[in-house]
């Protein structure tokens, strides 16, 4: 079965939902099914893709670029109509001339586009959003929920705000399980923030709570690591900082405690269960995805969001008794051979591909698309 993954991000950077996409067509089953990659020119998951995965490109109009998760100003999907013919015909030749059997999209505005593109291929939208709640984005949402074939959510909070729950399966994100060497107690007291350093995730809210840790505990360190729109205030308050890397095993074996501090609803945030994977005790918003990986009080703690005292407190706890923080790093480790492994997932997409590939959006099998 030869599967066209398409993805796309405005982003700074790499995100998530890219490394998580990434990860998983590295370890598809190769017997049975073979990856071709769709993207605009530049892209930076061409970066952290296995050498040999064939790549295609797809120029995008500007305006259907610049749409994001925080802007609601769809309409500019129509404005591009013109200039997104290109990019649609461009589609049609790739699945066409690959002989596409199934297309993956990795966000909404990629499962749009093959909606619109090739209708009559069976279409798994990946989604790794919690949308805003606005009218233009339902729209949009609903009318994708409906092109599709199949829809895989990232969490089950990802699930809860989609319009069709009977087309929708939850599928957790997989991590690879680090070397033990990566997993020893750091030598320094260093709380870790990995991602995006959007002003959604908390920066702020960090910034805060590590004042007050710096109180009682003047030792402790503040590394961040990551891209974003963040990343100048932090520089000016003096923050470490380092930029995004592909392999981050160096910026965990330093960190004694990670946190996560969002304060919207984070769908399924990838450096969670990476942190859980290297050993690390997290502190994290119990908000949106996140508790259901972090097991409150078992794999680290979580605080109500915004909230840089409780925030805080959370992160002494564990910096003050390092015991307690070896103990709940390793039950995270554990946690994550349990329900994240790259075995369940592959098992989960392979029988969800198999199922798809046969059906069309209407129900109906697919004969000759690829002809």
């Amino acid at each position: 079965m030869r599967v066209l993954f398409l993805d796309y991000t405005n982003s700074i950077g790499l995100g998530g939902g890219q490394r998580s996409l990434s990860l998983l067509v590295r370890h598809l089953d190769r017997s049975r099914f073979q990856p071709v990659v769709g993207c605009p020119p530049g892209e930076r998951l061409r970066e952290i893709l296995d050498p040999g995965i064939p790549v295609r490109d797809l120029v995008l109009p500007p305006e259907f670029a610049r749409i994001s998760r925080a802007d609601a100003n769809w309409i500019r999907v129509p404005a591009a109509a013109g200039r997104l013919w290109g990019t649609v015909r461009s589609l049609r030749e790739i699945v066409s001339r690959d002989r596409i059997d199934l297309i993956h999209a990795n966000n909404l505005k990629m499962a749009a586009l093959a909606a619109l593109a090739v209708p009559s291929a069976p279409l798994l939208w990946h989604v790794r959003d919690i949308f805003p709640r606005t009218s233009a984005v339902e729209r949009l949402v609903r009318w994708t929920s409906r092109a599709a074939t199949k829809v895989l959510a990232v969490s089950q909070a990802v699930a809860h705000h989609l319009p069709d729950r009977s087309k929708t399966e939850v599928v957790y994100n997989a991590v690879e399980l680090s070397r033990e060497d990566d997993c020893r107690p750091a030598a320094a007291p260093t709380i870790g923030f990995v991602g995006r350093l959007d002003a959604w995730k908390g920066i702020e809210v960090l910034v805060e709570a590590f004042e007050t840790v710096r109180r009682s505990r003047p030792d402790a360190e503040l590394l961040v690591a990551g891209d974003g729109p963040q990343a100048g205030r932090l520089g000016r308050l003096g923050i470490r900082q380092v930029p995004f890397q592909t392999d981050l095993s160096a910026i965990w074996r330093q960190i004694a405690v990670a946190v996560t501090p969002s304060i919207e609803p984070d769908p399924f945030p990838r450096a969670v269960i990476e942190a859980m994977a290297h050993a690390k005790p997290v502190v994290a918003s119990a908000t949106g995805g996140i508790p259901e990986a972090v097991d409150d009080g078992v794999t680290g703690f979580l605080v109500r969001p915004g909230r840089s005292q409780e925030l805080a407190a959370a992160l002494c706890r564990l910096l003050d008794a390092p015991g307690m923080a070896a103990s709940m790093g390793a039950a995270g480790r554990r946690r994550c051979e349990q329900r994240f492994s790259i075995e369940a997932q592959q098992s989960a997409v392979s029988r969800i591909y198999e199922t798809v590939a046969g059906v069309s959006p209407s129900g109906a099998a697919v004969v000759g698309l690829a002809s």
